[in-house]
């Protein structure tokens, strides 16, 4: 499904889409490199893009333009992926701006 929606996702654009309980976040730069991040629906949209641009840049950085020969997007290795997945396991630790969010919410809740 992930490659659906991102084919639907035009160049240089984000969407987010519901699909069984769980949302799958596409974005897709105006060169054509994409990614695709599913999370369940409590997850801030804003930090999986963000989580999607970091990735993206990470992965140019270390492949460049080699992507676009590539026939089968699996055979591609990005070893940093994992890392990116378990530091955004949770959007506070990760994402400064929802921490701070988190903190403000916790005092409102205590004042």
């Amino acid at each position: 499904l992930t490659k659906t929606f991102t084919k639907r996702t035009e160049p240089g654009q984000r969407q987010s889409v519901e699909h069984e309980g769980y949302v799958v976040h596409c974005y897709v730069r105006a060169d054509g490199l994409g990614g695709t991040v599913t999370t369940d629906q409590e997850y801030p949209a804003r930090v999986a893009f963000v989580l999607l641009g970091q990735l993206i840049e990470d992965f140019t950085n270390e492949h460049g333009d080699s992507w676009k020969t590539v026939t089968t997007p699996e055979s591609v290795v990005f070893t940093k992926a994992e890392e990116y997945l378990q530091k955004y396991q949770n959007p506070a630790e990760a994402d400064k701006v929802t921490k701070i969010q988190k903190d403000l919410d916790e005092t409102t809740q205590i004042l």
